[in-house]
């Protein structure tokens, strides 16, 4: 009986224990690797091997970056290697980094329902979730709320892509800029450049990307989204300083004859404007980069070299179309007497002013975290969503948020309990990556050639020909493209065996984006045309040998091109009235234009109603010959007369000088 009893006590007191044991017994470690800091990824452990490329570039991860760690190898210079796998711009490659340059995030997601709960109520998606809860359980202080734009999606970054109002660095792989008017220059392969040259408009696809706020959820990002309010529990000289280490701000200056820190100046200054000293602080860094500027140094600045002993910290009204333009109204703005304790004649004032304008223009007004300095999205913002926007640059807000990380990671910040305002706007697509399709999107052709002859009526966007040609058993087709970079296959000695020949030209971007163009090339007994139907064909007069109908203003070279694409045989020539071959200008009175279609060859002499001079355009000049010729101090001849018989009476008379008048008016145009 003992025993059974202690059998069954035993057993009790078993079951008991498992009801006892912690559920998180059994929980699940998440291993999250992720890049710490920008790094090339290697195609082999070492850095003697290559870049991983990606389209024409070198593949760079930056800070944040998710990676999966296949293996770890030693490398060739003393460092161990991760064999790592990761998406870039869409696509999953593989490739080498060292191993410091990652840093390897452990934690478990059990037990933070009553987190998910919370989050859910407040109004977070379940998109922004897994960010979120990684986040959490790295730093379970942290707070974070959503800000509710009730913006939709796509408008958003419709307004956000606005030519001009997001820029990206010229660095960056051409897949990243904007093709939208006012960008880019089809016809060119021409980027416009804005600033100081070194920026380009954004694409939408970028925009959306640096938009989302579920790209950046992860500990070097996040702090982009941190509510800018000045804290004196840790935002001390000790953590500005670590920021400004490195760069011209991490000495001393001298104010009033006594030296003074940068690093103090900013803890001031977050004193009397309640902003975060440490995005004071990387704000400038993030303007002025690591060393002394022209708008920083206190010296004369060529363009603009009345601004001496003038300051300009944060780039404040710092814009224009080059640098010389950005740098004097930067200068200018300074300068001047006005608010913010202007002029900035000194590096004190500069920096305190500077702070006291950042603070109160954008972090009392509404836009009191970087992102929203960027992207001005929040309805309790004093200025209109999309406008009042701090930066242009659209990676700005995180890189600033990568560096106040450093100084945070540095003096222990990251165990505080900071608050975080993350936007969540209506509509959001399931994600957004940077564009997949890296290079050079230009798949144009500049023309088309056929046996050395343009095709008169090509367009880049036409992509379908009905050409005509005398019978022959091939041609050669030329065809350039637009974009140094595209590639064209389907052009050279092509041959023609049959009636009706059908030839394609491709043109294959530096994206890999496929463009064809069609020819259609039917062999013809009957051409040569004559000159008259060429004429006729482009709408043009004939009458003894003179042409007339051409629009006023139009080149030589146009004119020639109009009449040689008529057929592919036909050739022309323009030359002026004193017989000399005429490549430029404007097509006047006087010039002769000879055609030849292989068979014949005939000349016409051009009358340009109204132009009398033969200089291609109608001016006071045209009317005070017009006038001599009435009053016959100067008669006119040839093809003169006939420009001047504007009312084709068979003579010249009042009326056409009224209408040479009424032209020149502008009240009724000849042409």
């Amino acid at each position: 009986m003992k025993i059974r009893l202690v059998n069954r006590l035993l057993i009790i007191a078993f079951l008991i224990n498992i009801f006892l044991i912690p559920t998180n017994i059994y929980a699940e470690t998440i291993s999250q690797p992720l890049v710490n800091v920008t790094a090339n990824v290697r195609t082999g452990p070492g850095t003697t091997h290559p870049n991983v490329m990606a389209g024409a570039r070198g593949v760079q991860l930056s800070a944040g970056h998710k990676v999966t760690i296949l293996d770890t190898k030693a490398g060739t210079d003393g460092y161990n290697w991760y064999h790592i796998q990761f998406i870039y711009a869409g696509v999953s490659y593989q490739g080498y980094m060292r191993s410091d340059l990652i840093t390897i995030y452990k934690y478990s997601l059990d037990n933070d329902d009553e987190f998910v709960a919370t989050s859910k109520s407040k109004g977070f998606p379940d998109s922004y979730l897994p960010g979120l809860r990684f986040l959490h359980a790295l730093y379970p202080n942290w707070q974070f709320e959503p800000l509710m734009t009730n913006l939709d999606w796509q408008s958003t970054v419709n307004a956000q892509s606005a030519t001009g109002k997001s820029l990206i660095s010229s660095s960056r792989d051409v897949a990243y800029f904007s093709t939208e008017p006012g960008a880019y220059d089809w016809d060119n392969d021409s980027w416009k450049k804005f600033d100081n040259g070194d920026w380009r408009a954004a694409n939408k696809e970028v925009v959306a990307y640096y938009l989302d706020p579920r790209n950046f959820l992860n500990p070097y990002n996040i702090l982009m989204y941190e509510e800018l309010s000045y804290n004196n529990n840790y935002h001390t000289t000790a953590v500005v300083q670590k920021i400004l280490d490195g760069t011209f701000m991490a000495n001393t200056y001298v104010h009033e004859g006594k030296s003074k820190s940068y690093a103090s100046t900013f803890i001031e200054a977050a004193e009397k404007t309640k902003a975060s000293p440490i995005h004071l602080a990387s704000r400038v860094r993030q303007e002025q980069g690591t060393k002394a500027g022209p708008l920083v140094s206190g010296n004369p600045y060529p363009a603009c070299a009345s601004y001496i002993n003038t300051y300009n910290f944060f780039n404040v009204n710092a814009y224009g179309k080059n640098l010389d333009e950005v740098i004097c109204n930067g200068l200018a703005y300074a300068f001047r007497e006005g608010i913010f304790g202007r002029p900035w004649n000194n590096i004190y004032k500069s920096l305190m002013g500077g702070s006291e304008f950042l603070a109160s223009s954008y972090i009392n007004k509404g836009q009191n975290t970087m992102y929203l300095q960027k992207f001005n999205v929040s309805p309790q913002a004093f200025y209109d969503v999309h406008t009042h926007q701090y930066m242009t640059n659209i990676e700005a807000p995180k890189s600033e948020g990568a560096t106040a990380y450093s100084s945070y990671k540095d003096y222990d910040i990251l165990e505080q309990p900071l608050t975080f305002l993350i936007p969540v706007y209506d509509n959001m697509p399931v994600e957004t990556t940077l564009p997949t399709k890296l290079g050079n999107p230009n798949n144009y052709l500049k023309e088309i050639k056929i046996n050395n002859k343009s095709i008169a009526s090509f367009n880049r966007t036409t992509q379908t020909y009905n050409i005509s040609i005398p019978p022959a058993s091939s041609v050669t087709i030329a065809a350039p493209p637009i974009s140094s970079v595209a590639t064209v296959s389907g052009t050279g000695l092509i041959n023609m065996p049959d009636t009706n020949n059908r030839v394609e030209i491709k043109v294959k971007a530096q994206n890999g984006n496929m463009r064809t163009y069609t020819l259609n090339i039917t062999k013809d007994d009957s051409i040569p045309i004559t000159s008259e139907e060429i004429l006729y064909n482009l709408k043009l007069n004939i009458n003894d040998n003179f042409i007339s109908g051409i629009n006023l203003h139009t080149s030589p070279q146009q004119l020639k091109a109009k009449i040689e694409g008529t057929n592919i045989v036909v050739s022309a020539a323009v030359k002026d009235y004193n017989g000399n071959s005429k490549v430029s200008g404007k097509i006047a009175t006087g010039d002769t234009i000879t055609i030849n279609n292989s068979k014949e060859e005939t000349t016409y002499t051009v009358i340009m109603p109204g132009d009398v001079n033969g200089d291609g355009e109608i001016t006071i000049h045209d009317l005070l010959i017009i006038q001599k010729h009435l009053l016959g101090l100067n008669n006119l001849k040839g093809a003169f007369v006939k420009a001047g018989d504007i009312n084709k009476a068979g003579t010249v008379t009042i009326r056409d000088l009224l209408k040479v008048q009424k032209h020149i008016l502008g009240v009724s145009l000849i042409y």
